[in-house]
């Protein structure tokens, strides 16, 4: 009875071990293919005892399906316990699947069928992707650079691409890349307007029939910058007479020919090299009046701009020009030629309705002075050349209408009338030598005095003595009146010297200020004070607070240095002040003179100053962010102290480091 039970299970196991001996196996896909690629499968198959139906081997994504081998009566190829094992290759190309290749994309997966067995593998992606990297070599460009572009470009299925890369944008560019790197270097146009632009990126793949089976594109982006390009000048006429006025604009253009902001400086130079300097924003106009002196011939206007200049030039004519007056209170006339050139005409007098013709002759800059007469009486006197030059009412004396040139007299050339009575003062003492036998005898200031100019280089009586006797060799400016400059702005910085010094402290002090830049400052030496002026045409720039705090910080820390170090101590204040002065260049001395309270203020506050540095109200205003300072206000005048003031070289170079590191982040 136990083993007609057993019977059952013994058939059950005998007829699952036959139907587990039909078997397929499918070896397993690569993760992602690209269209193009070769799908490799290796297929082993143990047929079932009963091999009925059809054989199939299929490709199956998710819009559509392939069929890539496919036996249609399978009993005829495979029969029992008889093992076979296939190795199929595919091209996922049209030309091999009879289909196109759009529909064949995205999530797929290998189906085997032999009857009613079915085996498949697991899910893989076939795509047309390609990987793209592209890098600039930097973020911005001026316009007409080269750009250099690298690309290293792998398609999904991890392989290098070889194929094609097409750029396109403001530059144009096709090329093979082999093994998925290419370097392309691309010239910007010159004339490209500042803006951010993008280069579009195509990389792709072709098939044997030279269609595209696999591709993808990119966007990379990029700035041009704005460049400053040119500064075209206009000038309201080409040609002009001495004392007239002309108009001067000038613009500062782009690469594009757009306007941009910013101060231009003009250079107006005479033909003998004689400068004048105007200051315009860009895109405005200005005046420049030609003295009625100045030099006939070319002139040339120039306009800088940092590195940017352009030059044009204008003809100024010849021209005689008359300046007439009468002395007061008198009837002598005085006429100057204060033209370029020569006068040499007829000039009418009319003295009430009687007119007087006389032949003038003046050269440039010479004056002469006329008597009139006439009957005792006042008269309506009129001077004229070619148009009415002078008309007043005068007091006249004298016998007939008449016009006579005034007689020279030593007293109207007061230099020679000196220079002769030097001459006879010491034909005198010459002769006294020579005829008197006596000694000299110098009474004893005189002689004390002498003994100090002998023992200059050993006489520690201080400064007063040194600044009489020794010019300073560093000294390259001038206070003086100057009738032809030009007014500019300024920094004026004020060195006082509060106390006398000996001969080697003052060889110390001069020690220090040889180091400075004498080609940017000028150096006036006076009693107990030395004078730094930063003018712009010294510096080549209009804003000189910021370069002249650094240099008084300088000579403070130079200062205090050598107080430390030499038992003879100097007691000094140092004052800045911004303003106006009217300046002129002669042979590299500058002469200038003070407007406003420009140069009082600078002293005044040396003299406040303590071994500090004290800076106006003005400059404080122009270093708002550069300097650290304390505000202080004495006896009515607000004035601050430096402490120090930030280095804009430094700071750039740590600004671009940050920046860097944040790029490389």
């Amino acid at each position: 009875m136990k083993n007609i039970k057993l019977i059952p299970i013994f058939l059950l196991i005998v007829i699952s071990l036959c139907l587990s001996s039909a078997s397929i196996e499918i070896s397993e896909p690569n993760q992602v293919y690209n269209l193009g690629d070769e799908i490799n499968t290796k297929l082993t198959i143990t047929p079932p005892e009963k091999v009925e139906g059809v054989f199939e081997f299929s490709l199956i994504c998710e819009n559509d399906f392939v069929s890539l081998y496919k036996i249609t009566s399978a009993s005829s190829s495979f029969s029992k316990d008889k093992k076979v094992t296939l190795t199929l290759k595919n091209s996922l190309d049209e030309n091999s699947l009879n289909k196109p290749l759009e529909s064949l994309q995205g999530d797929c997966y290998l189906q085997v069928k032999l009857g009613d067995i079915i085996s498949r593998t697991s899910t893989f992606k076939i795509t047309k992707k390609i990987d793209i990297q592209a890098k600039l070599d930097k973020e911005s460009y001026n316009p007409g650079e080269t750009i250099n572009l690298n690309i290293d470009s792998t398609k999904a299925n991890q392989k290098k691409l070889n194929g094609f890369i097409e750029i396109s944008g403001i530059v144009e560019s096709e090329k093979a890349i082999s093994n998925g790197k290419l370097s392309e270097n691309l010239v910007l146009p010159k004339n490209l307007e500042p803006d951010n632009y993008n280069l579009q990126i195509k990389a792709y793949e072709k098939d044997s029939n030279g269609n595209i089976i696999n591709e993808d594109e990119v966007i990379i982006s990029f700035k041009i910058n704005q460049v400053p390009t040119s500064i075209p000048i206009t000038i309201s006429k080409l040609e002009s007479n001495p004392g007239e006025k002309i108009e001067i604009g000038a613009e500062i253009l782009d690469q594009s020919n757009k306007k941009i902001d910013g101060l231009i400086n003009i250079e107006i130079t005479s033909p003998s090299g004689e400068k004048n300097f105007l200051n315009i924003n860009s895109g405005e106009l200005s005046e420049f009046e030609f003295p009625t002196n100045a030099l006939a011939g070319n002139w040339k206007i120039k306009a800088n701009y940092g590195k940017l200049s352009e030059e044009r030039k204008i003809k100024l004519n010849k021209k005689a020009i008359l300046d007439i007056s009468f002395i007061e209170d008198s009837s002598i006339v005085k006429i100057k030629n204060i033209g370029n050139t020569e006068f040499s005409d007829i000039v009418q007098l009319k003295i009430s309705e009687n007119p007087i013709e006389f032949n003038l002759n003046l050269k440039p800059n010479q004056e002469k002075k006329f008597i009139i007469s006439a009957p005792n009486g006042e008269y309506d006197v009129r001077i004229t050349g070619e148009k009415n030059l002078l008309e007043q009412r005068v007091l006249l004396t004298g016998n007939t209408i008449s016009i006579r040139e005034a007689k020279a007299k030593v007293t109207d050339y007061p230099i020679i009338l000196i220079t002769i009575i030097l001459l006879i003062i010491l034909l005198g003492i010459v002769l006294f030598f020579r005829f008197s036998k006596k000694e000299f005898n110098l009474n004893k200031k005189v002689k004390t005095r002498l003994n100090k100019i002998k023992n200059l280089k050993s006489d520690d009586s201080g400064r007063k003595i040194l600044s009489e006797y020794k010019k300073n060799p560093l000294a390259n400016a001038e206070s003086s009146l100057v009738i032809k400059g030009i007014k500019e702005p300024t920094t004026i910085i004020s060195l006082n010297i509060k106390n006398k010094l000996s001969i080697n402290s003052k060889e110390r002090l001069n020690g220090i200020l040889s180091k400075l830049n004498r080609k940017e400052i000028a150096i006036e030496f006076k009693e107990n004070e030395v004078i730094l002026i930063l003018s712009p045409r010294k510096t080549k720039n209009f804003r000189n607070e910021y370069r002249a705090v650094k240099i008084a910080l300088d000579l403070e820390k130079q200062l205090i240095e050598h107080n430390r170090k030499f038992n003879e101590k100097i007691n000094f204040g140092i004052g800045i002040n911004s303003g106006d002065i009217i300046a002129s260049l002669e042979k590299e001395k500058l002469k200038y003179t003070g407007t406003d309270n420009t140069i009082p203020i600078s002293k005044k506050l040396s003299n406040l100053s303590n071994k500090d540095v004290l800076i106006s109200e003005k400059v404080k205003n122009k270093l708002l962010r550069e300097a650290k300072t304390e505000k202080i206000e004495r006896d009515g005048i607000v004035y601050y102290k430096v402490f120090n003031i930030l280095e804009k070289q430094k700071n750039q170079e740590k600004l671009k480091d940050l920046l860097k590191r944040t790029h490389l982040d």
